[in-house]
């Protein structure tokens, strides 16, 4: 693609993620969180569209053939559901209220996706990863403002939960940041030791945040980081034998097994995993498709 369109695009993505996490419309709306997001998701999502619409010609060549059959076949899917399942259009294309994640959503975060896929210069890359720490470090004041009882907005309920609305987006949120902020700063020998440290409180912060949520999701992110993240450097460090990597491998993949099953309250680690919201979860999709 022409370098002036892999830059356009590089921004609306970079853009798309900051403005959706940190948008919110406390004053204006009854649900001041998830409305506002949707709205801003839209525009960027559309205006992406359209780019990828317009150099389709030459995006064709190097987009990932896999990923646009997948993320077709899951348009044709959600499309297909919205007209035949028998649940009202308009709340499948907005989703329920407190949650809007319909139709439109997930359209939108499939557009993003597909064009995030063709960012392919290095520099791109790295510019998305910057806002989404710029994202996570706005989040983490919130909320530390949030929970030194400071919080200027008169919320209906006072819990931590920033600019996401919801304890389990946060904590995931700050799980994925903190795995982010590991790689980029923390494990960067390049990166002067005072902003390593600093980075690393950061992270211990963040980690504190997800704990005071009582949410398990941010945990398991930063679990599942951690491991990726070890499995890469013991991959690509060449004074590491293949048996490491191999044991190391198959430590993780038994990890994996057990976290699976601790979902479902089975296993030793069904006690620290486990959560009733699960089983409320699985309860309420049952009643949505009945």
């Amino acid at each position: 693609m022409p370098e002036a369109v892999q830059h356009r695009l590089t921004s609306l993505v970079a853009f798309a993620g900051f403005f959706v996490s940190l948008s919110i419309s406390p004053f204006y709306n009854f649900d001041g969180v998830l409305l506002v997001k949707v709205m801003a998701l839209s525009i960027f999502g559309l205006s992406i569209l359209g780019i990828l619409i317009d150099q389709r010609k030459k995006i064709v060549p190097a987009v990932n053939k896999k990923l646009v059959v997948t993320s077709v076949f899951f348009i044709v899917w959600m499309t297909l559901v919205l007209f035949f399942s028998g649940s009202k259009i308009t709340q499948q294309f907005w989703g329920v209220f407190g949650r809007n994640t319909g139709f439109i959503t997930y359209f939108c975060l499939t557009v993003i996706l597909v064009s995030s896929s063709l960012l392919g210069q290095a520099e791109n890359r790295r510019k998305v990863v910057s806002y989404f720490l710029i994202t996570s470090y706005f989040v983490t004041a919130y909320c530390v403002i949030q929970l030194t009882g400071n919080d200027p907005i008169h919320w209906s309920e006072m819990r931590t939960f920033a600019t996401l609305g919801n304890v389990n987006f946060l904590s995931a949120f700050l799980g994925l940041a903190a795995v982010v902020t590991i790689n980029v700063h923390v494990l960067n020998k390049a990166q002067k030791n005072y902003l390593r440290i600093a980075n690393l409180l950061l992270c211990i912060l963040n980690l504190y945040v997800i704990k005071t949520t009582n949410s398990i999701q941010g945990l398991m992110v930063f679990a599942a980081g951690s491991i990726l993240t070890a499995f890469m450097f013991l991959k690509y460090e060449k004074n590491i034998s293949k048996f490491w990597q191999t044991a190391y491998l198959s430590l993780a993949l038994t990890s994996f097994i057990f976290t699976s099953l601790a979902l479902f309250n089975k296993g030793p680690l069904a006690r620290f995993i486990f959560q009733e919201s699960i089983v409320l979860r699985g309860d309420y999709m049952h009643e949505i498709g009945r």
